[in-house]
């Protein structure tokens, strides 16, 4: 017999057979003696190597395996026989970046090895089990459940990555200042790309990033940024490695940019006129209180703050506002989703609903040529709306306002939609924001008796009051430029306003905390938050205020302009909702406008439909 003992194992992994030796050679005594009996066979530890012709993915790492297997020996002297010790960790471990998967892997505590594309997808699971080492041994997954259950140890848990491996991994943002965070071997080949600073914004891109921002500004002069030198980006690098957490702010979107370039200039020539006008001969009027509140929101030594703007397809939470499209709002809305940030719709027919000054006071006259109409006269002391009659009203704005000089402007609050279909969002057909309509026809039905769902041949009245809901389900507003109205909330809950034509500056408070809220509640429409930021609405955009939400806003009119708009809850909040509007019923001067009283006797329809 041979002075060594030869053995076959088959390798699961590789579809085969692999042949070996045990690595300790036999003694004479051993090899030729009397065969042990069943119960005195003996057990030794080998270790083997499949040879390379097995597979293809073998070929790179040879492989090393521990086994035990009985011996044809008599019984000899017992050793402390102990496991032989792990192989060295293959270069391509389970930490490994993915896009090297491919490639015979293991894990890097060597718990576990993968070969072939066709065990991606366990190795990126097993990667992502926690590695714990208790009692020299490293425990994977549920492995580790069982030994902790059994033994009651705590362990140690095990970096999940090595510190060549998360270097690797780190991203660092470009140095030349276009904003992309790269991994750092891939940082090398962007700073050798060309960058280009825009000359109107002073933005950075790259150049596709600059053909977007000519094509999408019109802007056409940029200048060539210098690449960084070797000293100047291994600097760089260096610093790039220290991980700081100083706070950063978020950087500007190019619609941020873009509305700051068009529209400061506008806005501060408006507070200049306003601050300059010359009212002195009517005394202390509802004017003088409204140029301090724009100089306290608006200090001439300051900037105007522009909000952040993010598009809602990313759900940028360092964003103020949320801009999108018709499409891209219905689609998210139909999946339950949660408005929580003033966001603005823009629309594909820009401009095109209203028909202009001209139009609007025809529509006027049609409509209430021999009534009276409720306006905020800046000229008067009152702060509440004056009733004047239609007529007069018409010729005020057909002169048109003239600060300097005198001419204040005006603005109408309560207005009826006057058209045939109010532009709407589609989203708010879903079946969620149908609060008001609901609650509306249920009690028309309650309270005259006549539950038929037809189209309405007469008013309904409740307690000598026609039902008022129908009127908060939609309005219009008009204003001319230079109107300004100070902070308030929405009543009942919800509101969007889309402008037809015109020009607004929509100013929102960022710091609503309870001290906040108590001072405005204190100081009702006289209020003046410690920050805020502001929007330029653009004709076709529609701006929705969300429900639920106590978003404290001002208005100012930067050029006439005429909106439409509406209220609407959503039943997904309806209980925030219904805490929001008891709120605002303890706190009235919060809310330029009534509760509507029909609203607060429909709760038990609300409780049936919604609840």
């Amino acid at each position: 017999m041979p002075s060594h003992q030869m053995f076959k194992v088959l390798d699961r992994r590789a579809g085969g057979v692999a042949y070996g030796a045990l690595n300790r050679h036999l003694s004479p005594a051993e090899a030729h003696g009397p065969q042990p009996k069943a119960h005195e066979v003996t057990w030794t530890h080998a270790t083997f190597s499949l040879p390379r012709n097995i597979s293809p993915s073998t070929q790179r790492f040879p492989f090393h395996a521990t086994f035990s297997l009985p011996r044809n020996a008599p019984p000899s002297t017992p050793r402390n026989l102990k496991p032989l010790a792990r192989p060295a960790t293959p270069s391509r471990t389970c930490e490994s970046p993915p896009d090297q998967g491919y490639e015979i892997g293991a894990c890097y505590h060597g718990t576990r090895a993968f070969v072939g594309n066709s065990t991606q997808q366990v190795a990126r699971s097993h990667r992502k089990k926690a590695h714990v080492r208790c009692c020299e041994t490293i425990f994977v997954g549920e492995a580790w459940l069982k030994h902790h259950n059994t033994t009651g140890h705590n362990g140690e848990k095990v970096s999940t990555w090595t510190k060549r491996q998360a270097r690797y991994r780190e991203k660092v943002e470009c140095e030349l200042g276009c904003g992309l965070a790269l991994q750092r071997d891939r940082m090398k080949r962007h700073h050798k790309s060309e960058h280009y600073r825009c000359t109107e914004c002073d933005r950075i891109f790259i150049s596709t990033g600059k053909k977007e921002h000519e094509h999408s500004t019109k802007y056409v002069s940029y200048m060539l940024v210098p690449s960084l030198d070797r000293e100047h980006a291994g600097a760089a690098a260096a610093a790039s490695t220290q991980r700081t957490y100083e706070p950063r702010m978020p950087r500007e979107s190019i619609e941020t940019v873009q509305m700051r370039t068009k529209y400061v200039s506008m806005i501060q020539d408006l507070l200049g006129e306003c601050r300059n006008s010359k009212n002195s001969q009517l005394g202390h009027t509802r004017w003088d209180d409204s140029l301090t509140l724009l100089n306290r929101i608006f200090p001439s030594d300051r900037d105007i703050p522009i909000a952040r703007i993010g598009p809602i397809s990313t759900m940028a939470d360092d964003a103020d506002v949320w801009y999108t499209t018709e499409d891209d709002i219905e689609r998210i809305m139909a999946q339950n989703f949660i408005l929580h940030k003033p966001t603005v719709v823009r629309s594909r027919q820009l401009g095109q609903r209203g028909q202009g000054l001209d139009h609007f006071l025809e529509a006027l006259n049609d409509h209430f040529g021999d009534s009276k109409v409720d306006v905020q006269d800046p000229s008067t002391k009152k702060k509440a709306a004056v009733s004047s009659p239609v007529c007069d009203v018409i010729d005020r704005i057909r002169e048109g306002a003239d600060i300097p000089a005198g001419r204040l402007p005006i603005n109408l609050l309560n207005l009826k939609y006057l058209g045939q279909v109010p532009p709407a969002p589609a989203f708010l057909n879903l079946r969620r924001f149908d609060v008001l309509p609901a609650i509306s026809s249920r009690l028309e039905a309650e309270f005259t008796g006549r539950a038929i769902a037809g189209k309405r041949g007469h008013a309904v009245m409740v307690e000598a009051r026609e039902v008022d809901l129908d009127r908060s389900l939609t309005f219009s507003l008009f204003a001319q430029r230079g109107a300004f109205t100070g902070f308030h909330v929405d009543s009942p809950d919800a509101t969007w306003v889309c402008l037809e034509w015109g020009l607004k500056l929509w100013i929102f408070a960022t710091d609503t905390n309870e001290s906040e809220m108590v001072k405005f509640t204190d100081e009702g429409d006289n209020w003046v938050p410690d920050s805020v930021v502001a929007i330029v609405l653009e004709p076709g955009d529609t701006l929705i205020m969300p429900s639920a939400q106590l978003l404290p806003h001002a208005v100012f009119t930067l050029a006439d302009s005429r909106m439409t708009g509406g209220m609407f809850m959503d039943a997904v909040r309806i209980l925030e909702s219904i805490e929001k509007l008891l709120w605002i019923y303890i706190r009235p001067s919060v809310s330029n406008e009534p509760i509507p009283l029909q609203l607060l006797r429909g709760w038990s329809h609300l409780c049936k439909l919604f609840l």
